[in-house]
């Protein structure tokens, strides 16, 4: 797993496993896993060999298998996987709120979402997008409900906090 102190994506995954496992959950993980630098360094480390399995996001290793990897397949946890929301909006009083309505109704369109997802394997959150052969779709998946971006946000320094305190103490 990559270090939360250093990737925004890894602060989401241990956000997430504080939300469903405690700090109980993320004393075991941190017990159990190898603490990298960089995000990019779990899947590029699965994908060479290096590493039987890696927390990571979705789209980093459905790269691996869109490009043909045999060797690289994606867990989610019976628990529950969490989804980390992006988001698009028009500013309030803008200059041109029907030119903006119209772009952001053209960048949440079906055809858009399907290739953004194909070009960059970034699931949308439109259940009629981005499935593919390759991956699950969203229906089929446990998604957790209990990520809160603004909670995440809120815990940030406490949480990475602890987290440090935990993996000075191994």
């Amino acid at each position: 797993m990559a270090n939360p102190e250093k990737s925004g994506s890894a602060y989401a995954q241990a956000y997430g496993i504080y939300k469903l496992y405690g700090w109980d959950g993320i004393n075991k993980l941190i017990a159990n896993a190898k603490i990298l630098d960089s995000s990019s360094l779990i899947y590029k480390g699965v994908a060479a060999g290096e590493y039987p399995l890696g927390v990571t996001m979705e789209y980093a290793a459905h790269r691996y298998i869109a490009g043909g990897d045999k060797n690289i397949g994606i867990v989610y946890p019976t628990d529950g996987a969490f989804v980390s929301p992006e988001a698009t909006g028009i500013v309030k009083n803008c200059p041109h709120p029907e030119e903006a309505k119209k772009l952001v109704d053209y960048l949440i369109s079906k055809p858009v979402e399907d290739e953004i997802f194909i070009k960059f394997s970034r699931r949308p959150a439109r259940l009629d997008a981005g499935d593919v052969e390759s991956l699950p779709s969203l229906k089929e998946i446990t998604i957790l409900k209990s990520f809160d971006p603004m909670e995440a946000d809120k815990l940030e320094k406490e949480i990475l906090a602890k987290w440090k305190e935990i993996v000075l103490s191994k």
